[in-house]
C-alpha cells in the first residue's frame, strides 16, 4: 500500500534528491506550493522562536504563530497580485481590441474625408481652371467681357455676388455715386 503524497513528503523527496524534478515540481504547483512555504515558514520560525524565548514550548508556540502569520499574509498577497495580474492582463487584451476597432473607424472615416475632399477640391479645380483659360484668352485677344466671364465664374463658385455682367454694366457700376467701394 502507497503512502499518499503531502507537501511535507514531497518536500523531504525533493530535499533528499529522491524521485524525479519534473514529479517534484508538479507537485508543487498552485496551492500545494503555499502549504510547503507555510511549513518551511511554520518550521523554520518555530526554530527561531525557540532560540530567541528559551521558555521550553512558549518559544516555539511564538515562533510557530509568527511563521503562520507571515506565509498565510504571504500566501494571500500572492493570490491578490496573480489575481489583480490576469485582470491587467484580460484590461489590456480588451484595450487593444477597442484600440484596434477605433483605428479601422479612423482610417474608414479618413478615406471618406480624403474622397469627399478630393471630390470638393476637383470640382473648383474644374472651375478655376475654365476661368483663367477663359482669362488668358481675354487677355490675348483683348476681349474684356471674357475676362469678366472668367473672373465671374470664379466669383459665383465662390459664393460671392456678381456686380456686372460685361463692360458696360462695369461702367455703370462704377459710375454709380450711390454705391460705396469698400477697399
Amino acid at each position: 500500500m502507497e503512502k499518499k503524497e503531502t507537501p511535507q513528503r514531497n518536500l523531504r523527496r525533493f530535499c533528499c534528491g529522491e524521485g524525479t524534478r519534473k514529479r517534484n515540481i508538479s507537485f508543487c504547483r498552485a496551492k500545494r506550493f503555499v502549504l510547503i512555504f507555510q511549513n518551511i515558514s511554520f518550521c523554520g520560525l518555530y526554530i527561531v522562536g525557540q532560540a530567541a524565548i528559551p521558555i521550553p514550548i512558549v518559544g516555539a508556540m511564538v515562533g510557530s504563530m509568527v511563521g503562520y502569520s507571515l506565509s498565510s499574509a504571504f500566501y494571500k498577497e500572492l493570490t491578490t497580485s496573480l489575481k489583480d495580474a490576469k485582470f491587467a492582463r484580460e484590461n489590456r487584451i480588451q484595450i487593444e481590441k477597442e484600440c484596434d476597432e477605433t483605428i479601422k473607424y479612423i482610417q474608414q472615416c479618413r478615406e471618406e474625408m480624403n474622397r469627399i475632399a478630393s471630390q470638393y477640391l476637383s470640382d473648383y479645380q474644374n472651375v478655376f481652371n475654365s476661368a483663367f483659360s477663359d482669362m488668358d484668352s481675354a487677355l490675348l485677344s483683348g476681349n474684356i467681357d471674357l475676362f469678366i466671364f472668367g473672373a465671374n465664374k470664379i466669383t459665383k463658385k465662390l459664393g460671392g455676388t456678381i456686380q456686372y455682367e460685361n463692360m458696360n454694366e462695369f461702367k455703370s457700376f462704377m459710375d454709380n455715386d450711390e454705391i460705396s467701394l469698400i477697399l
